[in-house]
């Protein structure tokens, strides 16, 4: 049975999507926990969440740039499998980049 996800996992998951389908590399994408809620961010400045005082005190779940959207996108291909095939790794992703910030944040606690 799959975990049902939450607004700013799936809004990380289309969001990405939408990139790697149409290979559009201007655009960094996270996925945060800021105060106990993932919220999804998408600029085109890969210091913005650096900057920004409301991701101080965030956690950072997973980071898509714009290497790894182009490698996808050639990965995937142009057929009618590309989507289902894309969301289904990104689903993967986001699960094991979950576990791996939950074990990195439990070690190295924020205070």
């Amino acid at each position: 049975m799959k975990k049902r996800l939450s607004k700013g996992e799936n809004d990380f998951i289309k969001g990405c999507m939408k990139a790697i389908l149409q290979n559009y590399t201007s655009h960094h994408h996270w996925l945060f926990v800021v105060g106990g809620v993932k919220q999804y961010v998408s600029h085109k400045d890969e210091t913005y969440p650096e900057n920004h005082p409301i991701f101080k005190n965030s956690k950072c779940i997973c980071v898509i740039g714009k290497e790894f959207i182009n490698d996808w996108h050639h990965k995937a291909g142009r057929d009618d499998l590309s989507k289902p095939w894309v969301k289904r790794a990104l689903e993967k992703l986001l699960a094991n980049s979950m576990s791996f910030a939950e074990l990195y944040y439990s070690a190295n606690e924020i205070k």
